[in-house]
């Protein structure tokens, strides 16, 4: 999914976390717990490795240790800044740099970066509503905001608990397989805290804390931030770690010159680097050996060049071969390489002896206690906790759910800590496309309305289709699996008629209704009961509409809908179904009417997708129906005004063909021939007509071709599309649909 922020700040975003997935299941008794820190376990100094903060540059720490390891120079001791607490952090809690190099190699880093929840587990009323907002800012009583990061690190911290499983009931860092500290920055004071100490998944996340792409870290009663504000080289805190040698690795980016100061974000980083740089130079004196590895030909944010920054720290680190023989001669001869941690280990589970929940308040408790449902003597592995963590922060009504496993009285205790209930948000999108034009979006969204759990959401579309919205749902709350929302709206859309493929008349439809639904949801769907009531009126713009101009009516529907597409704009895979069954009476002659449809995508390969789609219904065929009950077919751009009247048809131009019922079909392949670029051709066949049996013996066949890609602003797509080579047409949107 785009991301709502620039391409530079997401590689600055990403390689702060390089160094962070793993994952699966395998068997324990008892809590994971690190072989103890017994300090030098060799003759001679004991030898302390400090590792630096940097970016993307900090992979070449990597390529350090493996140089280290190779040449059987002992670690004793660790401490790292930002970048460097997380390579040192896994380093110390016994993964070997095999590892490292491994997981560095392995990250979906684009992944880590979006806090948003997958669409298939989202609380049915943000995924039906979905979030087309370009930008979105926190309110607090009534007041707009700016965010205190760019993300809250939610599947960051999701990540790092996951790699920290073997080690996580150990709370003294003194205690891990190597004694380990890092550095991080006092947002109150300015001053280099020292984490030696607590979570070690929470004390490396707080330490990478980019100040405005990070939310700060609330830890051990600080709020903290990057600890390369203060101090980027460690070299002092490795010592106090009872270090005697020191070898450090600098990646830390140096102070520019003048003529380098080219982009607003160059002098930002310069202004806030001033600090840290002068601490650099104070700490490289404390330094034994030295290892600076090359950092020309790349910034600190090509995270994508991984295996080129650990072979820059290797070579390096080669560099000073004598220097480490020596070392390696005083500490009684090389030592073996250290073994990693055994995948048995990584997923070992582990039997609860409770749950221990923090949260804002006793509803938010409640809440998370209920729907994580675990309870004591529960086997637990990585996936298994991660699963009950998730389903927390997929509710959305928290900014980060993290958890700990600690050893209390009755066992391990799983702590849980669901952190900054999401505020109240306002956001603004944009859309254009060649039939409505340019359209805006007015977005807010409102929590706890109806009590814990609740959301309201005022929408408003302007444009030559007009939408405005107010709905309020209480989603599943506590034990219940019930959603019930209630809504009022009013929306206005052009409608075409043709005759043949000439535009006869035009008509613009307005309609006002309220309603209440209730419904029963699961992950990914749901079904349910609406009633509303609806005031619909036409008036003809070019020629007179077949049809009544304005009706007042009621209608109870029944309601099915599932969504489990990993991606609205250009998917790979998952499927969606929604179906809807209602009965009208008031105003006219009761009407009925019926609409399914369905999509499903799967990947045939690595780049290359299969799509099937389809769509039904009938209403009642009386011209007395409100026209937004008929079936429009035509185009290949999608209305979210009209989603269940305007069906999508290569081959016709927009509203092209109406009728009482409608059955069409079609195939499509995606290729994605580049990252981020999207092809696709596709075939439909159907039509509408005036019952569902002569919508289904009739066959109109059209065929089209489109690219596209995702953007900041949303997709953006040009689509080309035709029943003959003498009929085809072109379009082009950009931007999300609302």
């Amino acid at each position: 999914m785009p991301r709502p922020f620039s391409a530079r700040t997401i590689r600055q975003l990403a390689v702060a976390a390089t160094i962070a997935t793993t994952g699966a299941g395998a068997a324990y008794a008892q809590a994971p717990t690190a072989s103890p820190g017994a300090g030098a376990r060799h003759p001679g100094p004991r030898i302390g490795l400090a590792l630096s903060g940097g970016g993307a540059r900090g992979l070449a720490h990597v390529g350090v240790l493996r140089a280290l390891e190779r040449a059987g120079v002992p670690i004793d001791a660790i401490s790292g800044t930002s970048m460097g607490s997380l390579v040192g952090g896994l380093y110390a809690a016994g993964y070997s740099a095999s590892d490292l190099e491994e997981i560095a190699r392995g990250i979906d880093w684009t992944a880590l970066f979006v806090d948003t929840p997958a669409r298939s587990v989202m609380e049915p009323f943000d995924q039906v509503k979905g979030n087309p907002t370009l930008l979105s800012l926190p309110m607090h009583r009534g007041r707009i905001g700016l965010p205190s990061g760019v993300i809250a690190g939610q599947h960051v911290a999701e990540l790092f608990a996951r790699l920290t499983w073997p080690v996580q009931a150990v709370r003294d860092f003194r205690q891990l397989p190597i004694p380990f500290s890092a550095v991080a920055t006092d947002i109150t004071t300015g001053a280099a805290i020292v984490l030696d100490s607590g979570s070690l998944a929470s004390v490396m996340r707080a330490s990478m804390s980019l100040p405005s792409v990070f939310a700060p870290a609330s830890l051990q009663g600080r709020i903290l931030l990057d600890g390369g504000l203060v101090r980027s080289l460690p070299a002092q805190d490795v010592r106090a770690l009872g270090a005697d040698l020191v070898i450090c690795s600098d990646v830390s980016e140096p102070l520019l010159d003048a003529s380098e100061l080219r982009t607003m974000l160059d002098v930002l980083n310069q202004a806030v680097g001033y600090h840290g740089n002068e601490s650099t130079v104070e700490e490289r004196k404390r330094c034994d050996v030295y290892i600076r590895p090359d950092l020309t030909g790349l910034d600190g944010f090509s995270f994508e060049h991984a295996a080129d920054w650990i072979v820059r720290g290797d070579s390096a680190t080669q560099l000073l071969a004598g220097r480490l023989h020596e070392i390696v001669a005083r500490t009684g001869g090389p030592v073996r390489r250290p073994r990693g941690i055994p995948a048995e280990e990584r997923t070992a589970i582990v039997r609860l002896g409770g749950t221990r929940v923090t949260a804002a308040t006793p509803d938010a408790s409640r809440f998370v206690a209920t729907t994580l449902a675990l309870r004591p003597g529960d086997p637990v592995d990585p996936t298994r906790m991660q699963g009950a963590v998730t389903q927390v922060y997929e509710s959305g009504l928290f900014e980060t759910v993290t958890y700990s496993l600690a050893t209390g009285d009755s066992g391990t205790v799983a702590v849980v800590m669901a952190q900054g209930e999401n505020a109240d948000r306002v956001g603004f999108g944009f859309r254009y496309d060649d039939h409505y034009n340019a359209a805006l979006l007015f977005d807010a969204t409102m929590r706890h309305l109806l009590g814990f759990g609740s959301t309201g959401r005022l929408s408003m579309r302007l444009g030559e289709q007009t939408r405005v919205a107010l709905d309020v749902a209480r989603g599943r709350t506590l034990s219940s699996q019930w959603v019930l929302g209630t809504g009022v709206s009013y929306l206005s859309s052009p409608l075409d008629f043709f005759e043949g493929r000439r535009r006869s008349a035009e008509a613009t439809l307005r309609v006002t209704s309220a309603n209440v639904t209730v419904g029963g949801a699961t992950r990914g769907g749901g079904v349910g009961v609406q009633l509303k009531g609806e005031n619909a009126r036409a008036s003809a713009a070019i020629a007179a509409v077949d049809s009544s101009a304005t009706r007042t009516f009621a209608s109870v529907a029944g309601l099915v809908w599932w969504d489990d597409l990993d991606r609205p704009a250009f998917p790979t895979h998952g499927a969606t179904l929604r179906a809807r069954y209602e009965r009208a009476a008031g105003g006219g002659a009761p009407f009925g009417r019926w609409f399914v449809t369905g999509r499903a995508v799967a990947p045939l390969s690595e780049r290359l997708s299969i799509e099937a789609h389809a769509v039904g219904g009938a209403a009642s065929p009386d011209s007395t129906i409100p026209l937004h009950y008929r079936f429009f077919l035509g185009s290949l751009t999608p209305s979210a005004v009209l989603a269940e009247s305007q069906v999508s048809f290569a081959g016709l131009r927009l509203q092209e063909r109406n009728g009482f019922a409608v059955a069409a079909a079609g195939v499509a392949l995606q290729w994605e021939p580049a990252p981020n670029i999207f092809t696709t051709a596709r075939v439909d066949v159907g039509d509408v007509a005036r019952t569902f049996g002569d919508a289904v013996e009739s066959r109109v066949v059209g065929a089209g071709l489109s690219i596209g890609t995702r953007t900041l602003v949303g997709p953006v797509e040009l689509r080309v599309h035709g029943r003959t080579p003498s009929t085809m047409l072109a379009e082009f949107s950009v931007g999300h649909l609302f």
